[in-house]
């Protein structure tokens, strides 16, 4: 895997080279070519049986916060706007302090698996980088990831259609979230959060199915004639 910004792809000529980054924009990457690469899950969670059956039935009621999100709230705009939004209700943004206050839990470590799972949304916005380490995160949660980072190359190829598995809200209407959210009909939240968890349990929990994604995306852009599912035998 080679870091997109410490390796000039003019420094081979007549190689073809393929890019996978972590953090590059799209409007940098050659289209059909080079990949995003998931974020490690720096805390991954485990669904419970009742956790997993509640997603597979489409049952929402133990996930009553619309939106939520836990993490520094000023390291950038959208996170700036989330912060704005909350109500300590269906919307709750703020540090892990706010999590743990929320739940009434002590142990502040665990307040942000423990929100997510009780989300029907689950924000990751840009900090720093482009990418945000709770795409995956909050993807092991079953909860549905919003992305807020404009021209962030998503993970993997266009084999995928993130679109099915997250809602991705320009920077600038972060301010919009609770309409847009509020405006998706159950039917197809239900349908996203599945597929949500399918692709981070088939490409992005671990090691071996981070490199399947990869090797199906390039068989996808230079052989379209192959067909992969993610719902096949890892």
């Amino acid at each position: 895997l080679t870091d997109f910004y410490k390796t000039d792809r003019l420094n081979y000529p007549g190689k073809k080279l393929a890019f996978i980054s972590l953090s590059a924009k799209k409007s940098e990457l050659i289209p059909g070519h080079d990949q995003g690469l998931p974020p490690p899950a720096c805390r991954p969670y485990e669904l419970t049986q009742q956790e997993r059956q509640n997603i597979e039935q489409c049952n929402e009621t133990s996930r009553p916060v619309l939106l939520s999100f836990v993490g520094q709230v000023t390291r950038s705009r959208p996170r700036k706007e989330l912060a704005k939004l909350n109500n300590d209700r269906d919307i709750v943004v703020g540090k892990h302090e706010k999590g743990a206050q929320f739940l009434g839990m002590k142990d502040m470590g665990m307040s942000f698996h423990r929100l997510a799972v009780q989300s029907v949304f689950s924000a990751t916005p840009r900090g720093d980088n482009l990418f945000s380490y709770r795409l995956t995160e909050v993807m092991a949660c079953g909860s549905i990831p919003v992305i807020y980072a404009d021209d962030w190359k998503l993970p993997f190829g266009s084999n995928h259609d993130w679109s099915e598995a997250a809602v991705i809200i320009p920077e600038d209407a972060a301010n919009r979230s609770s309409e847009i959210l509020s405006a998706i009909p159950p039917q197809q939240r239900c349908a996203m959060r599945q597929r949500a968890l399918e692709l981070y349990e088939t490409y992005m929990k671990t090691g071996h199915g981070v490199i399947r994604g990869i090797i199906e995306s390039f068989e996808s852009s230079f052989h379209p004639s192959l067909q992969h599912s993610s719902s096949a035998p890892k």
